[in-house]
């Protein structure tokens, strides 16, 4: 049997997507930017895709910048977010993605700001009183907080986090890529001031993503040269993967009252499993508590080597990692801040929108079968 457990890494390509990008190369080939009919059919596509999207978010067309991925709409976010308004104080956390983390450090370390961390607790919680202490230093700074922690998944209210930067007139940044298309957002209510996503988490095309970013709140380029986007990003636009990534999130907001419960349930049938079989197993983040539901992050014990594990775990044919993706396969910076006494070999599983409770138990069987686990325990 074939499981792929990676959905946090990446997504594959919905059917209803696939056939959407086909059709759209094959019939449309012009250049967003040119004056003729070929031109004006793939600046129609792009604009389509952009209302469409604003729409399902709850935004205004004008907010929704295309980039080419959530890692470029992070970092568009931030450094601009810090250059435009003049910000010298930011608050985030040492477990956000590398995306913001690494972007952060650059500018700490080129002088630009003043980088302070605040520690989120053993399950990846971050302290509301924290942040407000912290505010009430530096008004008028920038909070960026990711919604749902891409390896462990713990999750922040969005609401009650932006409500607080903004009665201390701070902006405040979130790293939304895991939680776009699975959550219902109304961004015309949600104190957000900027906001990332990206197609493949969501089973769109790769190479494609979006920054969100409020009316009134400065943002600028990181790419010089022509005028598209609003001269916000040079470049002649992927016109198919802008045109996919909206029918990918059209699909999901569709479907999400029947494949949520459905994934949920998976979830606790994992859980539930590796909790009666392996009962050493140390659960990292909340996963029953506020937690995405896609994702659980579990350190095995008694296992000695993380690359024969995972070379296992991919022999028996189930794709699982340690953690992100964009890590390259090195230590997790995220278990290693909340769960710095971890032992054995720590592994992310998360749930797609098809897998199964067959999928589950196999997996589960496995992963024993693999540490040398051979009784059941009730």
């Amino acid at each position: 049997m074939n499981v792929y457990l990676d959905h946090a890494a990446t997504t594959p390509l919905h059917s209803e997507v696939k056939s959407c990008l086909i059709s759209l190369m094959d019939e449309v080939n012009g250049n967003p930017s040119s004056i003729h009919r070929y031109g004006r059919d793939a600046r129609q596509k792009i604009e389509e895709a952009r209302k469409n999207i604003a729409a399902m978010l709850g935004a205004e067309p004008t907010e929704i910048c295309f980039t080419s991925s959530g890692t470029e709409a992070d970092n568009m976010a931030v450094i601009t977010a810090v250059r435009q308004n003049n910000i010298r104080h930011v608050l985030s956390s040492p477990i956000e993605h590398h995306a913001v983390l690494n972007t952060f450090r650059q500018l700490a370390d080129n002088g630009e700001i003043e980088l302070d961390f605040i520690t989120p607790d053993s399950k990846g919680h971050i302290d509301l009183n924290e942040i407000e202490d912290w505010l009430k230093k530096h008004p008028g700074s920038l909070v960026s907080l990711m919604h749902a922690n891409n390896e462990i998944g713990t999750m922040i209210d969005l609401k009650e986090v932006g409500d607080l930067c903004h009665s201390y007139d701070a902006l405040f940044h979130t790293d939304t890529v895991q939680t776009i298309g699975y959550f219902n957002f109304n961004l015309q209510d949600l104190p957000v001031d900027y906001l990332a996503g990206s197609a493949h988490k969501f089973y769109g095309p790769k190479g494609i993503g979006f920054l969100y970013h409020a009316s009134g709140c400065k943002v600028g380029p990181l790419i010089y040269g022509g005028g598209q986007e609003k001269r916000l990003r040079a470049g002649t636009e992927n016109v198919h993967g802008i045109y996919a990534m909206a029918k990918a999130l059209e699909v999901m907001e569709q479907s999400r009252q029947e494949f949520a419960p459905v994934m949920k349930k998976r979830k606790q049938e994992l859980i539930d499993k590796i909790s009666s079989r392996i009962p050493e197993a140390h659960f990292n983040g909340d996963p029953e508590g506020q937690s995405h539901y896609t994702v659980v992050n579990v350190t095995l014990p008694k296992f000695e080597g993380q690359a024969l594990f995972f070379a296992r775990l991919d022999q028996a044919g189930i794709a699982a990692s340690g953690g992100s993706a964009c890590s390259g396969g090195g230590s997790s910076h995220v278990i290693e801040t909340i769960n710095p006494e971890a032992e054995g070999v720590t592994v992310r599983f998360s749930i797609g929108t098809s897998t199964t409770s067959e999928e589950i138990e196999y997996t589960v069987d496995k992963v024993m079968e693999i540490m040398g686990v051979t009784t059941e325990v009730a």
